[in-house]
């Protein structure tokens, strides 16, 4: 079939290998291999070179990737939750010149660290999942990814922020293209006010434990930035906000907000979360009772009319 250009074989999960013949799909411009059983690359996919997209997400049995390099004009490569991010691999990629969107999954902060000094890689990045990152000296610096990321992934890592916190009143928005948050057991973090600087935002699951968590947005470090001229709208775009298990969380947000979007909300285990940022009415259609009468039974509320 050298004239075929869509090839979507995701999802299969028997799928283990590839013929060699593969070379042959000359034409080939968009290939989908996500959610398969890959342990190998055929070398032949490397003459695949009119491919543009390339997902391999969650292929977690690749042994090898370096016929990567090969695809020279590949605009879209998404490797997240697939073979971890290596210095290497990283070399192979920086080879690829068209590549407008890149999505991977990192667990050493030396080679986030690493992909985040080649601004060509950094403003491609897409999706970015870090598992069990260890990051010490400061903050993560995620904003230099800034303008390209949709989805961030942050599980079992230790960290202080981040973003730099000097830089919160440079901008009203950084992440303007974030959509999807994921952000699971993580230690070190005491707030997530960074983002307020993702004004598209949609869905926000925050799940601990993460024992120093205790403010979704904290006022103290945004209140500079959200004065009367300020375009800022917090969460004016969010449909989703689940935390769980955050037995230190006491803040989403020091004052009430409107929430336009917002269609779903679970809180569920956050004994020092007692109050929220809607009314009680409006809690009450997303069930949070139902999640713990006692603790719904003690939040407070602004307006004690709408409580009656």
């Amino acid at each position: 079939m050298p004239k075929l250009m869509i090839l979507d074989l995701s999802s299969n999960q028997n799928l283990t290998k590839l013929p060699e013949e593969v070379s042959n799909l000359v034409s080939l411009r968009y290939l989908d291999l996500s959610g398969t059983s890959l342990e190998n690359l055929p070398v032949g996919l490397g003459k695949l070179i009119q491919l543009r997209y390339f997902a391999l997400t969650g292929v977690r049995t690749l042994q090898s990737l370096s016929v990567i390099s090969s695809l020279v004009n590949i605009e879209m490569l998404l490797l997240d939750d697939t073979t971890l991010l290596s210095l290497e691999l990283i070399e192979d990629i920086k080879l690829l010149k068209r590549m407008k969107g890149l999505g991977v999954t990192i667990n050493d902060v030396v080679v986030l660290e690493r992909l985040f000094s080649i601004p060509e890689l950094a403003r491609c990045i897409e999706n970015i999942s870090l598992d069990g990152v260890v990051a010490k000296d400061g903050p993560l610096q995620l904003e230099k990814a800034m303008g390209s990321l949709r989805f961030i992934c942050i599980e079992r890592c230790i960290m202080s922020d981040i973003m730099e916190h000097r830089r919160y009143g440079r901008r009203s928005t950084c992440f303007e293209n974030l959509v999807f948050v994921n952000f699971y057991e993580v230690s070190g973090v005491q707030d997530l006010s960074w983002l307020l600087f993702a004004p598209n935002l949609a869905f926000l699951r925050v799940k601990g434990p993460s024992p120093e968590l205790q403010e979704i947005v904290s006022r103290e470090k945004v209140s500079g930035i959200l004065n009367e001229g300020s375009s800022i709208v917090p969460f004016r775009e969010l449909r989703s906000i689940i935390l769980l298990n955050l037995e230190e969380l006491k803040s989403i947000y020091w004052e009430r907000l409107e929430l336009p979007s917002l269609k779903n909300m679970n809180v569920a285990y956050c004994p020092e979360l007692k109050r929220l940022p809607l009314s009680k009415e409006r809690a009450y259609n997303f069930d949070l009772h139902e999640y713990g009468e006692e603790w719904f039974g003690g939040l407070e509320w602004e307006d004690e009319a709408t409580e009656e």
